[in-house]
């Protein structure tokens, strides 16, 4: 069976869980030519303390031309589901996020956030765009605790046992 070898599903780390400083943090990049369609990025969110219960990360997916965070950035809209809490199994609807983002707020820590990127959304959202990042940014710095990691997956365009980079 080629899937417990992940021959035909890329799993792709791309930012260890990590509690975040107050200004904006991007994941790496994934390169779209590597995808065989949609990539779904897997945003798990840990504790997040604020005195405030309306704070919380924004999370949005970047475009680029180049496989680095640089000003080529395009914030691009996306489609997400979100998670209830751990150990409850349950998914929200799929939604539609626009290139501002979605808010994960300190109500919905210890869950997880898919996001879905359209290689053909990318595409007209920024001309020549070749990689896809997640930038994650914190709304207040009143958020004292925020422990979030970032996952890719994806169908690769060319299944082997021994996949290409994607970075």
């Amino acid at each position: 069976m080629k899937y417990a070898h992940g021959e035909t599903l890329k799993v792709l780390p791309l930012l260890a869980p990590v509690d975040l400083a107050a200004s904006t943090n991007y994941s790496s990049y994934v390169d779209l030519d590597l995808a065989a369609s949609w990539i779904e990025f897997e945003v798990s969110f840990g504790a997040m303390t604020s005195t405030d219960t309306t704070d919380g990360i924004y999370v949005t997916l970047e475009a680029s031309t180049a496989g680095a965070s640089s000003d080529t950035n395009t914030a691009i809209a996306f489609n997400y589901q979100l998670s209830a809490a751990v150990n409850t199994d349950t998914m929200g609807a799929v939604s539609t996020a626009t290139s501002s983002g979605v808010l994960v707020d300190t109500t919905e820590d210890n869950s997880v956030l898919l996001c879905y990127a359209d290689p053909a959304v990318v595409q007209a959202a920024a001309t020549d765009a070749q990689f896809v990042a997640v930038g994650l940014t914190q709304s207040s710095t009143d958020l004292s605790a925020s422990i979030v990691g970032v996952v890719a997956r994806f169908i690769p365009r060319y299944a082997m046992a021994s996949q290409p980079s994607s970075t």
